[in-house]
């Protein structure tokens, strides 16, 4: 049985730092000062000013004039950081106490501490190899390309990239490699053998 209570500040806090220094934490630098930025103003009582308009002059760095009607920088990257909060508590936050979400439809994030009582039964460790890698089968999302030309399209594609990755990490009969591990393979020619290898992917 699942008991939610509310978290406090400081809860919150320690919450933020635990997953933006998560190694598989996919977001990128601008992400994650996103993350920081929106919920620094919630907690200090300013959510009512998370418009995209202030964010994207606060954290992107856009000028006074921003249409995002026109720019949806914004509305990309808080998709994106959704998909990847949503990966890190499905990963390596599957644990964790307290949970930050950022719901559909604005920019203000939301916060649960949750306490969750023992079972009688308790799931046993995961199988693993020799070599102490988790057993069964494995994939991984090789980046998309940006066939365009246009630069300022690449957050686009490495976000479908990271879709993909959130939503395969969903089932639990297979290992997803994080697209942090792939991402430096993005622009490269390579060999698939070769990255499988690499990867830990057979």
């Amino acid at each position: 049985m699942k008991t939610e209570t509310i978290p406090s500040p400081e809860s919150v806090k320690s919450q933020l730092d635990r997953i933006l220094q998560s190694e598989r934490f996919r977001g990128s630098g601008k992400q994650k000062e996103f993350l920081r930025f929106v919920v620094g103003e919630t907690l200090a009582n300013r959510a009512s000013q998370l418009k995209g308009y202030n964010i994207a002059l606060a954290v992107y760095g856009r000028k006074e004039g921003f249409d995002p009607q026109v720019d949806p920088i914004v509305r990309v990257a808080a998709g994106r950081l959704r998909r990847a909060l949503e990966h890190h508590y499905l990963t390596d936050g599957i644990n964790d106490p307290v949970r930050i979400e950022i719901p559909k439809g604005g920019y203000t994030p939301t916060f649960q501490a949750a306490m969750v009582q023992s079972s009688d039964a308790e799931p046993g460790p995961p199988q693993c190899d020799e070599d102490g890698s988790q057993m069964g089968p494995s994939v991984a999302v090789i980046p998309f390309l940006n066939l365009t030309g246009d630069e300022e399209q690449d957050y686009f594609v490495d976000g479908i990239t990271e879709e993909l990755t959130a939503e395969l990490s969903r089932y639990q009969e297979f290992r997803v490699i994080a697209s942090q591990s792939t991402m430096h393979f993005k622009g490269e020619k390579f060999d698939l053998g070769s990255v499988g290898r690499d990867l830990g992917v057979p």
